[in-house]
């Protein structure tokens, strides 16, 4: 499901990435109508949520419990799709995502993406030297076809 073209905003977490998210909102007011932010059951103000908070961003600290209502939540990474903080999350948003799928909605671009626990950099190696390869080929391919058509240019002396 797409993102609407202005939405609120859930981030549930608010270590390095989930504040990453919040500055990424109140940077793109034409696209967010509004940012909250979960900092989960331990959490408490610090200098960063302060300037967040002051620039624009509700937080709101020491709980999981989610009030409200939102187009659209983002998740940090630390926090498993089993928990409660997760479950409360997608009982208050109409979609719930991680960083990069919300970065991928975002993008005009179409991305290929290499996850998963074991084998990432062995596959994104063999990727990146198969791209290479077909890349080599188109360019010989072009050469050719333009030897061809050059060949075959009557004006050509």
């Amino acid at each position: 499901m797409p993102l609407a073209e202005v939405f609120s905003l859930l981030v549930l977490g608010q270590g390095k990435s989930g504040l990453d998210v919040a500055r990424w909102a109140l940077a793109h007011p034409e696209r967010v109508s509004a940012v909250t932010v979960y900092g989960g059951g331990t959490s408490e103000p610090n200098d960063a949520t302060r300037a967040l908070e002051a620039a624009g961003a509700s937080f709101v600290y020491g709980t999981e419990q989610v009030e409200g209502a939102y187009d659209a939540c983002v998740t940090c990474p630390g926090i498993s799709e089993f928990s409660g903080f997760f479950k409360a999350g997608r009982e208050h948003a109409a979609q719930i995502m991680g960083e990069p799928e919300f970065a991928y909605r975002l993008s005009p671009d179409n991305w290929i993406a290499i996850t998963g626990t074991n084998g990432k950099t062995t596959t994104t190696s063999l990727t990146g030297n198969a791209s290479v390869g077909v890349l080599s080929i188109a360019i010989l391919l072009i050469v050719a076809l333009i030897f061809l058509l050059l060949q075959k240019d009557p004006t050509r002396k």
